[in-house]
């Protein structure tokens, strides 16, 4: 099977296209698709693709990487939220942020999944990771329409079966999809709320009754910073 040694940068496999020719995304996007869902019928098993990126490339047009899931029931959303070595302060626009969530949300909707891996390899202190993976996972119970998995790594050694406090705070199962209002996005569970500011101003809202935070806090009044999450749950 010459397609399972070309690489989408490369020049492409000579037994099926001229020498001198180079795939285009959509092209390499089709075929991977097209061989694994070969590999998925002589199997009997299912294919996991690796080649989501982010949801800029899950939506880009041409060629977005969601043709993956024509032949693949999951791929794996390696740069989620953020560039693996990017900077620790540097966030998406909001107008990219929301493409996260809705790729989640989209893959679901196809039956299909999404594995999201959000890594903080370019540096930062503890603190600022934390900030992160609270933000990720927020956005990603934003959009998870439970067919989805994240990850979180906050450096290079970390192995992504690495537990947090976070993965047991017991909000429920989701009530409706999220809904976004002023700059603020959130989500109601049967015992909790998540909320995300993905914008660049704080953001404030009155709970309407007590909640508890994601560390522990009882508030009745909620101001996110900007790119940050909360996950509340019902004291």
């Amino acid at each position: 099977m010459p397609l399972l040694s070309c690489r989408a940068t490369a020049r492409a496999c000579p037994s099926t296209r001229p020498p001198a020719a180079f795939w285009t995304r959509s092209e390499w996007l089709t075929a991977t698709s097209a061989l694994a869902a070969q590999i998925s019928s002589f199997t009997g098993r299912p294919v996991l693709a690796n080649g989501f990126g982010n949801g800029r490339r899950y939506f880009a047009s041409p060629g977005p990487s969601k043709l993956l899931l024509s032949g693949a029931v999951r791929s794996t959303s390696e740069g989620f939220m953020k560039k693996p070595r990017g900077a620790i302060d540097r966030y998406e626009s909001a107008s990219h942020w929301s493409q996260e969530a809705t790729m989640l949300a989209d893959a679901n909707l196809a039956d299909r999944v999404a594995l999201t891996v959000t890594k903080t390899w370019g540096g930062g202190d503890a603190q600022q990771k934390a900030a992160w993976q609270l933000y990720s996972l927020a956005t990603f119970l934003l959009g998870n329409g439970g067919h989805s998995y994240y990850a979180f790594l906050a450096d290079p050694s970390q192995s992504a079966a690495l537990d947090s406090p976070l993965y047991h705070l017991p909000i429920g199962r989701p009530l409706r999809a999220y809904a976004g209002t002023g700059g603020l996005y959130q989500r109601w569970f049967s015992n909790g709320r998540v909320l995300v500011n993905p914008g660049t101003q704080p953001q404030s809202l009155a709970l309407g009754t007590t909640y508890r935070t994601s560390d522990g806090a009882l508030v009745t009044a909620l101001t996110l910073a900007p790119h940050s999450g909360q996950i509340l749950t019902r004291p």
